[in-house]
């Protein structure tokens, strides 16, 4: 049986939203739906992004039917391939640069809160109303002759107009707290209001956040380094009591939302570096604790630990006499990160300039002789050819060599000043 569709049918704006690579390769898995006798319907973002008018780069189908089996018949057909997650009932097409996302439609029940959902086949209106929000709860037909016909059980298109986040149920933040972090994503990328009770049900489970992995704590805060202004969803999380939760010793202010968009100005702005301010003002015990929390990976790590490092080595070269050398040997061996990270949180005019030109220049100085030129200079193998290297990297950077007949005049002369000229 067909589920019930609203009056509009959006025939015309996929035709018009979407390139056609994309309608053909839709084409080729409606038609393989229909051999099937299957029905597949757009869904989620794919949905929500298309009626707000934004970009859309990767198409997200529920499939009543199998969809693994679905995705691997169309692979078959156009030459493509095809990743499969059976337990979720789930798979990924890649045709070229698209990513196509297939999966059964399903009902979901939670075992405990916060568990993985245990899953069941179901229709499309049983899987809208499985999903986290009413904006995120419309499908569009895809299959013959319906195309086009949109299925809107939950009114999510009137929120999308109201600009509102809404959950589906009283349940929803209890059965999945990440959507916690979900919600505080969606009202700043879209610049849309959690509805009322919405916030209060969010307020009142932030707590729930404690009892989920640190796996997918964490992978909803890299989706949320993902957005054009990180801050904003940390300023809410912060009103909400949602960073507490994820780890005792976390908390936003004004500052640090200054930090982020620094690091944007500075073209600084990755996952890395982002990850680097948000722990920035923890101390060494705390951040070992959100390195567990979050369970981070080593080079993330890395890059918070060295951070928390750094704060104090900076100050060494802020004073006017300064050289480039001490600066090079001052920050090498931190994680870039670390000192790009440290870079944005400073307020030092002459700090900030230093750490740039370590990133952007100093840290990639080298001196033109290598081993072997310095051998044809008379010096001999063994630890003096690194201590030589490494001077002659510093006067480089301080302006004593800047061509490779300098090199070698300096090099003359030191092994004079020795005592081995040969």
């Amino acid at each position: 049986m067909c589920p019930a569709v609203s009056d509009d049918n959006l025939a015309s704006l996929l035709r018009e939203r979407l390139s056609p690579d994309v309608l053909g390769v839709l084409g080729a898995i409606t038609r393989a739906a229909g051999e099937r006798r299957e029905r597949v319907y757009l869904v989620g973002g794919t949905v929500r992004d298309l009626l707000l008018g934004h970009e859309t780069l990767d198409l997200d189908l529920a499939v009543e039917g199998n969809a693994e089996a679905l995705a691997q018949t169309v692979a078959d057909e156009i030459g493509s391939s095809v990743v499969a997650h059976s337990r979720f009932g789930t798979a990924t097409l890649q045709a070229g640069t698209l990513s196509v996302d297939l999966a059964m439609a399903r009902t979901e029940r939670y075992p405990r809160p916060g568990a993985l959902p245990e899953v069941q086949p179901g229709a499309i209106e049983e899987d809208l109303s499985r999903r986290d929000f009413t904006i995120n709860a419309i499908a569009i037909d895809v299959s013959e002759p319906t195309f086009g016909a949109v299925i809107d059980p939950l009114a999510g298109r009137a929120d999308l107009e109201a600009r509102l986040i809404r959950v589906l149920h009283d349940g929803s933040f209890r059965d999945d707290p990440t959507r916690i972090l979900r919600a505080l994503r969606y009202q700043a990328r879209f610049d849309f209001a959690l509805e009322e009770h919405t916030e209060r049900l969010l307020k009142r489970h932030a707590e729930d956040l404690r009892g989920i992995s640190g796996d997918r704590v964490r992978h909803e805060l890299e989706r949320t380094w993902e957005e054009r202004e990180p801050e904003r969803v940390l300023k809410a999380a912060q009103e909400a009591g949602v960073l507490a939760a994820i780890h005792p010793g976390l908390a936003w202010d004004s500052t640090a939302s200054r930090r982020f968009a620094r690091a944007r100005r500075h073209g600084a702005a990755s996952p890395a570096v982002y990850l680097a301010l948000f722990a920035y003002k923890l101390d060494e015990a705390a951040v070992d604790g959100l390195v567990k929390r979050l369970a981070l990976s080593r080079a993330a790590a890395r890059a918070i630990r060295d951070a928390h490092g750094l704060r104090g080595v900076v100050a060494s070269i802020a004073a006017p006499e300064t050289r480039p050398s001490e600066v090079v040997q001052a920050l090498d061996g931190y994680s870039p990160d670390a000192v790009a990270a440290c870079r944005a949180a400073t307020e030092s005019p002459i700090i900030d300039e230093r750490l740039g030109r370590y990133l952007k220049e100093w840290r990639d100085v080298r001196p033109q002789l290598d081993g072997k030129s310095l051998a044809g200079l008379g010096v001999d193998e063994g630890p003096d050819v690194g201590a030589l290297l490494e001077r002659l990297r510093n006067a480089r950077l301080d302006g004593q060599a800047v061509t490779r007949d300098d090199e070698v005049a300096l090099v003359r002369r030191w092994l004079r000043s020795s005592g081995n000229a040969g």
